[in-house]
């Protein structure tokens, strides 16, 4: 392709802000890339409609006066993909209990866009990789998310073992949740899968001792 074809399908401004919401009276700050330091037009917009499809409705939006609209002067900022921010160790992420939480679009789970294995993949993590300790959530070799928690080497505990101990002490939690979540994983790698065969075992060792 072209250079020029690329630059018609190319997102000229792009941004971002910094929430996803507010109330009146907060103030949300705006990014914006403009790949070709071209000036951009800001507005405050009703959204009607926002599905281009000739076959709906079709964009409708509805504009709110206000004093920001106005063209501003743009330049090039570039965003980072693959970008990562790194804390350094602190005795407060040695926990006992946790809650993790991530929103996120895999966009490689399994090869990267030139079709190679990228391997396990670190979502958000306190891990030692050297001796295999920590915790975290990754996605795994297999594309799939995965809870990790690493007591030394071989002695790593993945989400199918976490959620077999759950439903050991708390079986009855949430309306047997962690015993449901391990037939759906079971289900999605097939009922011949190494990980299926093991996991079902632990399962039903602990539903029938």
């Amino acid at each position: 392709m072209s250079d020029n074809n690329n630059e018609a399908s190319m997102l000229r401004i792009t941004g971002y802000s910094d929430k996803f919401s507010a109330r009146p009276n907060e103030e949300v700050s705006f990014f914006v890339n403009s790949e070709f330091n071209e000036q951009y037009q800001v507005d405050i917009v009703r959204l009607i409609h926002g599905d281009t499809n000739p076959e709906g409705p079709g964009f409708k939006e509805e504009l709110i006066h206000s004093n920001i609209s106005d063209m501003y002067p743009g330049k090039k900022q570039d965003i980072h993909a693959g970008s990562y921010i790194f804390i350094p160790h602190n005795d407060l992420f040695n926990l006992q209990s946790f809650t993790l939480c991530a929103y996120i679009y895999p966009t490689t789970p399994y090869v990267d866009v030139e079709g190679v294995e990228v391997g396990t993949q670190a979502i958000i993590t306190k891990w030692a990789e050297e001796n295999q300790t920590g915790y975290g959530i990754f996605i795994n070799e297999h594309g799939e998310l995965c809870l990790k928690i690493g007591h030394g080497k071989g002695k790593v505990e993945e989400s199918i073992n976490i959620l077999v101990e759950l439903v050991k002490t708390h079986g009855q939690w949430n309306e047997e949740a962690a015993r449901t979540q391990l037939l759906k994983i079971f289900e999605a790698r097939g009922h011949l899968d190494e990980y299926t065969i093991e996991g079902r075992k632990k399962l039903s060792s602990v539903l029938f001792s």
